[in-house]
C-alpha cells in the first residue's frame, strides 16, 4: 500500500525546509494530527534523515508543530544524535592521526566529509567511519597497526575491512568508487589519479582530513547510491548527501568532466535520474547541477523504491491504512527476487552494464569470499 499523499508530502516538505535552511513553500498542509506526526517521524528514521527534518520542524511557525510528547521525544534523539557524531568525529581525529605518525597515507570518504557540507553537519546521522588506501600495501599496513594496538580487525567483502573503535565501526577500503564492470576499472584508476592531486582537506577537531575532490566527491557518492539500489535499496539520506554537496561546490570544477566520465562508466542516464529526483522532489535549485540536465525523467518510481526500502534497505517499510511498521534493529534483508529483481529491471537502460555485472560480482564474492 502506498503511503498516504498527506503524510508524503508532510515528510518531505520538512525534509526540503531542513535541507535548504528556510521554508520557502506553502505551508497549506499543515497542521497534522498526532498520529500523522507519529507517521513523519518514523519514516524520518527510516531513511536516517531525522536530524534534518527537525532541522525544519523548528522554523514552522509555533502553530504548527508537533504536539508535546513527540517534540520532546524527537528533540531527545536529537541530542543522542548530536553526542555521538560528536564521538565520530573524535575518534576520527585520533584514528587519522594515529595513521599519519606511522606514515599511512589515508583519505575519507563519505559520512563526515560529506556532513560538512550541511548548515548543521551534527544533525547528519552519521554512519562508518569510511577509510580507502591507494595501495595493498597501505591497507594492510593499517591493518596490521590497529591489531597490533588490539583491536579485532575482521575481514569484509571487496577487499575491505572492519573493526569497532570507541564504539564507532570503522571501514578500511581499497576501492573508491563502487563501480561493478571490470572493462572500467582501468579508467577508474586513471581517473582516481589524476584527481588525487586535487584532494581536499577538512579540520575535524584537531585534525586535517584528506577528502576527494569535488569531482571525485561527486563521483563516489553517486556511485554508492547506485551500488545500493542496485541490491536492497538506498535511504534518502544519500540523496542528500549530493543535493548539498551539489549546493555548496558547484562552481569548483568543470561539471562536462564530470559528465563525460559518467557517460564512460555508462551510468549517465542514472544521474539523469537522480539529478532530476533531486530538483522535483528535494528541492535543489537545477543551476546548483554540476551540468543542466539533459531531459526530463519520472523519477517518481525511483523515489516510490527509497521510500520503501530506507537506509540501505535494512527498514523496509510496511504501511497498512493509518499504521506504519518499522522494525527498530532489523538487518535481515530477504526477499531477495521480490526486492532486488523490480531495481535492476528499472536500471536496464539507465546503467546496462552495472545491471549485467552486479549479480555476476555478488555470485563471484558469494563462491570465492572475496
Amino acid at each position: 500500500m502506498r503511503i498516504d499523499q498527506k503524510i508524503r508530502e508532510s515528510f518531505l516538505s520538512l525534509l526540503r525546509i531542513g535541507l535548504w535552511g528556510s521554508v520557502s513553500e506553502s505551508l497549506s498542509i499543515f497542521p497534522l494530527n498526532k498520529n500523522e506526526w507519529t507517521l513523519v517521524y518514523k519514516i524520518s528514521i527510516s531513511q536516517t534523515v531525522e536530524g534534518i527534518v527537525y532541522d525544519g520542524i523548528v522554523l514552522l511557525p509555533k502553530e504548527y508543530l508537533p504536539p508535546y510528547d513527540i517534540l520532546i521525544r524527537w528533540t531527545a534523539r536529537i541530542d543522542a544524535i548530536e553526542r555521538h557524531n560528536r564521538n565520530v568525529r573524535k575518534t576520527l581525529s585520533i584514528l587519522s592521526e594515529g595513521l599519519k605518525k606511522n606514515n599511512i597515507s589515508h583519505i575519507l570518504l563519505k559520512g563526515i566529509g560529506l556532513a560538512e557540507n550541511y548548515n548543521k553537519p551534527l544533525s547528519r546521522v552519521s554512519g562508518d567511519i569510511d577509510l580507502c588506501f591507494f595501495s595493498v600495501s597501505e591497507f594492510n599496513q593499517a591493518n596490521e597497526l590497529l591489531k597490533s594496538k588490539g583491536f579485532d580487525v575482521l575481514k569484509g567483502d571487496h577487499f575491505s575491512s572492519y573493526y569497532m573503535l570507541n564504539s564507532v565501526m570503522v571501514e578500511h577500503h581499497t576501492k573508491m568508487i563502487d563501480i561493478f564492470n571490470p572493462l572500467k576499472q582501468k579508467l577508474i584508476k586513471s581517473f582516481i589519479a589524476e584527481e588525487r592531486l586535487k584532494s581536499n582537506k577538512i579540520k575535524i577537531d584537531n585534525s586535517e582530513i584528506e577528502t576527494p575532490s569535488y569531482i571525485l566527491a561527486h563521483l563516489q557518492a553517486n556511485a554508492h547510491i547506485l551500488k545500493h539500489y542496485l541490491g536492497f535499496g538506498i535511504g534518502l539520506r544519500q540523496l542528500c548527501d549530493v543535493a548539498r554537496l551539489c549546493y555548496v561546490k558547484e562552481n569548483n570544477f568543470d561539471g562536462n568532466k564530470l559528465k563525460e566520465i559518467y557517460r564512460k562508466l555508462g551510468i549517465a542516464g542514472w544521474i539523469n535520474a537522480t539529478h532530476n529526483l533531486l530538483v522535483n522532489y528535494l528541492g535543489l535549485d537545477a543551476s546548483k547541477l554540476p551540468y543542466p540536465i539533459e531531459k526530463h525523467f519520472d523519477s517518481e518510481p525511483i523515489l516510490y523504491d527509497v521510500l520503501y526500502s530506507g537506509n540501505f534497505g535494512f527498514h523496509q517499510i510496511k504501511f497498512d491504512e493509518n499504521t506504519v511498521s518499522i522494525p527498530e534493529k532489523s538487518y535481515d534483508r530477504d526477499n531477495v527476487g521480490v526486492r532486488v529483481l523490480p531495481h535492476l529491471l528499472k536500471l536496464v537502460k539507465l546503467a546496462p552494464g552495472e545491471v549485467i555485472w552486479y549479480p555476476l560480482n555478488k555470485l563471484y564474492t558469494k563462491l570465492t569470499g572475496k
